[in-house]
Parts: structure tokens; sequence; C-alpha cells
């Protein structure tokens, strides 16, 4: 049945129509750059090798609207975030700067909310160290080139993951995957 999403008053009558196609994932850890006696907040990118990749290691996909869109080559040069936790909400803005297999850089800004199990009391507490949080994120790119044009037209949406660890200073081990909505 086809039924016309706004009804005579303008109220909506069925939910609008959406889809998400898994475009990429990272995983790579950050730093976080404070003490014990200081609320969370800046994070940096420890060091390591940190490149992009699709689980099916494909080189392109098909976006529900049939556009082919090639999946990005590039190592994450840089990340930092800030992560500001409050009693109730864990929020997330950062940026990455991931080197392609081109001559622009990619540079992705996103801001997003971590839901944290328990709460954002538990979040660093040692003696009671949570798994891991789940992480919603929304982006935008900027990239010059060709190559990967059709990202700079897209908001990405990521859903992942950020596992704590207390070796050596205060770690997140974080696993994301990027969606393209269309």
């Amino acid at each position: 049945m086809n039924r016309p999403i706004f009804a005579d008053a303008g109220e909506r009558t069925r939910l609008l129509p959406k889809t998400l196609t898994y475009g990429f994932s990272i995983d790579f850890r950050l730093k976080l750059e404070s003490d014990d006696n200081n609320p969370p907040g800046p994070m940096v990118l420890a060091q390591g090798d940190y490149p992009t990749y699709h689980v099916s290691d494909r080189d392109f996909i098909t976006t529900a609207d049939g556009a082919l869109r090639e999946v990005p080559k590039a190592k994450l040069k840089s990340a930092s975030d800030f992560l500001p936790v409050t009693r109730d909400v864990a929020n997330l803005n950062g940026r990455f700067l991931l080197t392609t297999d081109t001559f622009s850089p990619l540079v992705m800004t996103y801001g997003g909310v971590l839901n944290v199990p328990g709460g954002t009391r538990r979040w660093l507490d040692k003696t009671k160290p949570i798994r891991s949080a789940t992480a919603y994120l929304h982006s935008r790119q900027d990239y010059v080139g060709a190559k990967y044009r059709s990202l700079v037209w897209i908001q990405l949406i990521g859903i992942g993951r950020f596992t704590p660890s207390f070796e050596d200073g205060i770690h997140f081990d974080v696993e994301l995957d990027f969606y393209l909505p269309s």
C-alpha cells in the first residue's frame, strides 16, 4: 500500500524512507591527556598504524540510490577528541586527518555521544571498569581531490565502541564502522 507520508493536516502518517550502506571501518587507540584528579578531556592518537578497511575487502560499494562509491584507502595520521563527561552523557567532538592513496588528505570532523552502561560515573572507575561504551557519530568530510570527492557531500553515520584500558595511563581502544545514508 502506497500511502502518502503526510496527512491532510500536515502530520506524518508513516516513517520517512531511509537506508544505510556500510562504507568502511577504522580501529585505533586514543590516549587521554588528563590525570586522575581531572575529569576526562582532550584525547590524542596513540602511536600505531591505523588503516581504513572494508570488512569484505571491497574496493567499491553501491549505495541504496544506485551510486557506485570507492571505499577510501587511507591511514589515520592524527586524531583528536575532546571528551566532556557530565553526569548523564559523554559527548564526542573530534577530528581525524587521514592520508589517502592520492595527494589529498581526507579530514573528518565529527560529533556524537557515548552510551555508557551504568552511567558516566562508572566510565573511568578502575575498581569496576566497564567493558565498552557504544559510540554514535555523525561526520562531515573535507577533501579537495577528485577520487573521494563524493564524501564531501555526504554526512557519514558512525557506530562503534570505545573500550577503556588503564595500562600506562588511560587509553581507549576505538572501533568504528561508517555508513553512508541514502
